[in-house]
């Protein structure tokens, strides 16, 4: 379901689900905040290439990813998002928060 992998100073993750909704979004911040303690953490990266659909649920739990980062990290960088989450994180202006890395190196 989901993956977190520890990498220098950041974290990476895999979202392994089609949709990132409320069924499965605080198990989401349950695990983030278990790999995220007591690290100061300067990024982070999150493969969504899976992720077909995404409620406010989801999109809190993303938000959550960034509150988790140390002052003056990078943003959060979106890997291979799917044109519905694209449109969510448009509608909702956050791409002040999340920089979308849309393309596939393996495509």
């Amino acid at each position: 379901m989901f993956q977190f992998t520890p990498k220098n100073s950041g974290l990476e993750i895999k979202i392994q689900v089609k949709r990132f909704d409320a069924t499965n979004s605080e198990r989401f911040k349950a695990m983030l905040s278990e790999h995220s303690v007591d690290q100061d953490l300067s990024f982070a990266h999150i493969d969504m290439g899976d992720v077909e659909f995404i409620d406010s649920s989801g999109v809190g739990a993303l938000i959550s990813v960034h509150k988790h980062l140390k002052e003056n990290a990078e943003l959060v960088k979106i890997l291979h998002p799917q044109a519905a989450v694209v449109s969510i994180i448009d509608l909702l202006r956050l791409r002040p928060i999340f920089k979308m890395e849309t393309n596939r190196s393996n495509n």
